[in-house]
């Protein structure tokens, strides 16, 4: 697989083995330059390199940790670097990404979460009430983690709603403190 950076006239060729791979070499590249810009409500916040790769490590940690690596795991939702770093995270780690369309009805997305027996399912904030509708329906889903909105509220009686923030924390412990590094260990070459 070839990466292309333009610079110029002229351009970069960069080669990596697998979605990791890149990640990883990116961040050794271009380190704390941004990535992403992106809006959390109404706040501009910025992604760098270093940023991405440490999402991607602590998702992928925290999958395997919680044994939900090489399951089914749903993204859905806007644009947001943990919605990019879930994906990559659940690939590397043998899992399959289902990505959906925010605008998706909820009869289609619970039928597809139960097609697919998905056992992960993140979510931006936005689709917090889609999530409670559908919760019922999908008793083999054994988390849900919600990007981005600090004060979602969760249902108290379901303790299978997680913040991601909550959720990365229990990557980094995994990642730094226990040496999990799932994403490293488990991709395939191309």
């Amino acid at each position: 697989i070839f990466f292309f950076f333009y610079k110029g006239l002229g351009h970069v060729v960069h080669q990596f083995d697998n979605l990791y791979d890149g990640i990883k070499k990116e961040a050794e590249r271009y380190g704390d330059n941004v990535r992403y810009y992106y809006l959390e409500g109404k706040e501009e916040k910025i992604c760098t390199y270093n940023d991405m790769k440490n999402r991607v490590d602590y998702i992928a940690a925290a999958l395997t940790k919680l044994d939900l690596a090489g399951k089914f795991t749903c993204v859905t939702g806007e644009t947001h670097p943990n919605y990019v770093a879930t994906y990559i995270a659940t690939a590397s780690t043998n899992g399959v990404i289902i990505p959906l369309d925010k605008e998706i009805s909820i009869d289609q997305f619970i039928k597809f979460m139960q097609f697919c027996d998905t056992e992960v399912i993140f979510y931006t904030a936005s689709q917090q009430k889609k999530m409670l509708a559908a919760r019922e329906e999908l008793p083999l889903v054994k988390l849900y983690v919600c990007i981005g909105k600090e004060d979602a509220e969760f249902p108290e009686d379901d303790a299978r709603f997680m913040k991601a923030e909550d959720f990365f924390e229990i990557g980094r412990k995994a990642y730094e403190e226990e040496g999990i590094h799932a994403a490293e260990e488990n991709v395939p070459d191309m």
